[in-house]
């Protein structure tokens, strides 16, 4: 039996990072043509033996930042952020609300160089999860 939700179909993002010794990471995820998207939830991990900095912003097809989901989140070696979160004294970090983005617009997470490292590499470092709909 199949399962229908009127608010689209359910879709997860799994994406597997590698991050290098001293060396930013920008990865970035963007809506398809006559799709919408609404965000349900972000894991971002750190799989690093230092500690990174995370954002992770949308923006629109030019790459104007729209909106901040999350901006200098410190995760140490092996650390997770999930949003939505309800944020910490050192870090700007939105709770849940509702998240849409329309076709051509890009959800980003970058980590921040953290210096020098072994680097490291996770399967499942940035997990996705929203609904999609036609548009």
């Amino acid at each position: 039996m199949r399962w229908i939700f009127p608010g689209g179909k359910l879709k997860r993002e799994i994406k597997s990072i590698t991050l290098a010794s001293d060396t930013a990471k920008t990865e970035t995820l963007t809506v398809p043509s006559a799709k919408r998207w609404l965000i349900l939830s972000i894991k971002v991990e750190n799989p690093d033996d230092v500690a990174r900095t995370i954002s992770i912003h949308v923006k629109d097809s030019s790459g104007n930042i729209l909106e901040s989901l999350a901006t200098g989140v410190s995760l140490n070696a092996g650390g997770r952020y999930q949003w939505p979160h309800t944020g910490s004294a050192s870090a700007y970090s939105a709770p849940f609300h509702l998240v849409i983005l329309e076709e051509g617009e890009k959800l980003e997470i970058n980590w921040a160089s953290g210096g020098a490292s072994s680097g490291g590499t996770d399967s499942d470092a940035l997990v996705v999860n929203y609904l999609e709909v036609d548009h």
